[in-house]
């Protein structure tokens, strides 16, 4: 019995190892990167390498997902495990952890299948904490013709898709935030541009919890700035259009700027106050497209 235990071992160990050895990493990576591009011409993804990791699951090593040949995500590693008593259920657990952007990733996904037909999706939920990821190795929310940003990024991302309404909950926390300004900002935008006229502004926090439905319409229920020379707030709504730049804007808010900025803004700043700010600073609307903003202000 004894020997026919260890015998028994040893076949699932060099069962294990010639698993690992000999996993079919080209052939799997070829049908991920068909599924995404299959559910999603627009976006497209490489990885370098893929293996099976113990607890039960798959290991992918240099993940870069693109939108339009930009890189939205790029990632160290990424983990994925099914829940494994949820395997043969209609509603499939899996959970994931990766590194990406020096800080870490983790959450669950679970897809749900018809009760009728097993090979039709009905709803998919992905839950997703951030945590530490610097915001200056992100390709996806910089624009290296006209600013840089930078700082550490903790929030949660919660993806929701049932039949065809699809809901994108994202909060977000920002610190230690700093943004360069590489390029002026376009002179429509009056004393927004005056304010990032500057070479760089910092902040102490910026706080965001918007809401992003079907793709159509982005919500910002609220994005906080908190800073050294200026502090503000920012609500409202943007119908997405395709091209981008014909998107509809429809956003209040309100800016307070502090001494220190005001100095930095010289003669220009008498001439933009000319009476004293609100109690939470000096109101300001932004309407038109993301190409032809059209902003209401209320500082004279």
């Amino acid at each position: 019995m004894k020997k026919f235990l260890l015998y028994s071992i040893y076949i699932l160990a060099v069962s294990a190892f010639f698993i690992y050895l000999l996993f079919p990493s080209d052939a799997v990576k070829k049908y991920i990167a068909f599924k995404i591009n299959e559910a999603n011409p627009d976006y497209s993804i490489t990885i370098d390498r893929i293996k099976p990791d113990f607890p039960p699951g798959l290991k992918f090593y240099g993940v870069n997902l693109s939108h339009k040949d930009n890189p939205a995500i790029i990632a160290e590693w990424i983990k994925i495990a099914p829940r494994l008593l949820t395997l043969f259920r209609p509603k499939m657990a899996f959970s994931f952890k990766g590194r990406l952007y020096e800080g870490m990733t983790e959450g669950e996904a679970v897809i749900t299948k018809s009760d009728a037909e097993k090979s039709v999706v009905t709803e998919v939920t992905i839950n997703a904490n951030l945590s530490a990821l610097e915001m200056k190795d992100m390709h996806g929310i910089q624009d290296p013709s006209k600013y840089k940003l930078s700082g550490m990024l903790d929030g949660k991302i919660t993806y929701s898709r049932k039949i065809s309404d699809e809901t994108v909950d994202i909060k977000l926390t920002a610190s230690g935030c700093d943004i360069k300004i590489l390029s002026p900002i376009s002179p429509e935008m009056g004393f927004l541009a005056s304010v990032f006229s500057v070479d760089s502004l910092p902040f102490k926090s910026i706080d965001a919890d918007l809401e992003i439905k079907n793709n159509k319409k982005i919500q910002i229920k609220e994005f906080v700035i908190k800073g050294n020379q200026i502090s503000g707030n920012i609500s409202g709504t943007v119908d997405l259009k395709t091209p981008r730049d014909r998107s509809v804007l429809n956003l209040a808010g309100a800016i307070r700027p502090y001494p220190s900025f005001l100095a930095s803004l010289g003669k220009a700043a008498t001439l933009l106050f000319k009476k004293p700010p609100g109690e939470n600073g000096f109101p300001f609307k932004i309407g038109g497209t993301f190409k032809r903003p059209r902003p209401q202000l209320s500082f004279k």
